[in-house]
This record gives C-alpha cells, structure tokens and sequence, in this order.
C-alpha cells in the first residue's frame, strides 16, 4: 500500500460538534489520512499535540487543521496540487472566512517587529483607525488578492506544511502552549530558505474560538506566548522595553 499523500492532523480540545462537522467535510481520500489528537484529558497545548500527531504521520505534506473548521469543496486537494507545482514552498495557508457568509477573517501577516508590536497588540490598535503599522502588519494591499501571495506568516487555523521542511526545523517549538506558534514555525521556515504563500484559491471556514470557550485561561497564555515569542525574535532590551510598552498601554487604558 502507497504512502498517503496528506496527513491532515486536528488537536481537539473541547470541540464537541465543531469537531464531527469538520470530519465530515474533510471527507474521504485515498491519498489521505486523518489523525484526531485528544487533548480533552491532558492538555499539553497546541504545539505539542501537532507535533505528536506527526510522529504517526506518513505524509508528505501535514495539514495541521483547526477542529472548528468546514473545508470548502477541493480546498484541500488544491492546497496538495500547488505545493506539488512549487517545491519552493514549505508552507502553504488557505483563505479563512469567519462563517458560512464568507465574511473574511485574516488569513496571513507580516511578522511584528518591535515598533510594530506597540501599535498592533495594544489598545493603540483600537484608537488609531488610521494606524500606518496596522496596515503594514496586515499586508492591507494585498489581503483581498484573489493570486497566490508570499507572505511572512499564515494563519494557524490551516497551515500546510512540507513534512521534510517540518522535520528540518524542529516542528513547532512547545514552548508555545498556544498562540504564536505559527509565527514561530514560519519565520523559521524562512530562514531554512523555503516559501511561505498564502493561497486564496483554497477555502475554509473557520468559526475561531470554540475550542477555547471554556479556556478560561486564554488572555494569560495569549500574553506569555506573545511575550515568548518577543524574547525569542527580538535582541536584548528590545522584547522587555515592547512588552513592558504594551501591558503599561493596556493598564492605562483599563483607567479611562
């Protein structure tokens, strides 16, 4: 029997029905397997779980897919199509819609530098409608293109990834409980010389969120993560002045 193709893994963490909805439009494929990691009863956070669901897998590529997703018809064939098209690409994301009305939710960024952290991850986002580093953080040129883009990072909800480019980097550093962890694994994809590109011909819905509804935890481990990440990516004193920034921005902010 032939190795498949696409090992598509789904780390499920409370997804109830979110969960059986996305395993029935991920359907059946003969080049295709599935692997549910169960984080119900230990949760060892989002890195962790993709990464043991890859030491199962016998893919080529790794689709590491949100449970609170529904795959559009032929999105995932699609996705397989074009990275057999372009070597090049180590990490391929899909367009990402926030629910049936394919309302558009951000499917890729550009990897936040310190000046931009201040403006993007504090309530500065909030109060300049205008903001320059919004808009530069988000590719605003470039977020409705209807062709494939090379950007710096893609959404976690779909990330595609070359197996052998997964393995050169490590796969998802666990430091990571949740959140950044994608950002983490693209700029070191990056850095091995391989592409990361958004495919808009590849559709997803992706609720968001329904996996954390009873995290209650979430906005502390958005913070140590985001906090991780700085200190990991920026030199020293850069990721202590941009964290201190934004959570002395946030605690003014709570005053008014």
């Amino acid at each position: 029997m032939n190795k498949p193709l696409l090992s598509i893994i789904i780390v499920d963490y409370k997804s109830g029905k979110y969960l059986e909805g996305c395993l029935s439009t991920i359907g059946k494929n003969p080049n295709w397997e599935t692997i549910v990691i169960d984080n119900n009863k230990n949760n060892i956070g989002y890195g962790a779980g993709c990464n043991k669901g890859t030491r199962t897998a016998k893919g080529k590529y790794l689709l590491f897919l949100n449970p609170d997703t529904i795959v559009l018809d032929g999105s995932l064939e699609k996705m397989v199509i074009f990275m057999e098209e372009h070597p090049e690409i180590g990490v391929l994301g899909s367009r990402l819609y926030n629910s049936e009305k394919k309302d558009n939710q951000l499917s890729f960024c550009r990897f936040p530098g310190p000046l931009t952290s201040i403006f993007v991850f504090s309530p500065l986002k909030n109060f300049w409608k205008k903001n320059p580093f919004w808009k530069r953080y988000i590719y605003s040129k470039k977020i409705n293109s209807n062709e494939p883009v090379e950007v710096d990072t893609v959404s976690g909800a779909a990330i595609l990834v070359k197996k052998d480019i997964f393995k050169k980097v490590n796969g998802f550093d666990e430091k990571f409980f949740l959140f950044f962890e994608e950002n983490d694994l693209c700029k070191r994809v990056k850095k091995v010389g391989s592409k990361v590109v958004f495919y808009p011909d590849a559709e997803i819905i992706h609720f968001g969120g329904k996996s954390m509804a009873e995290f209650n935890e979430k906005d502390k481990v958005f913070k140590q993560s985001r906090f991780k990440y700085f200190k990991k990516h920026y030199p020293f004193p850069f990721y202590l002045f941009t964290e201190g920034a934004i959570r002395l921005l946030e605690k003014l902010s709570k005053l008014k």
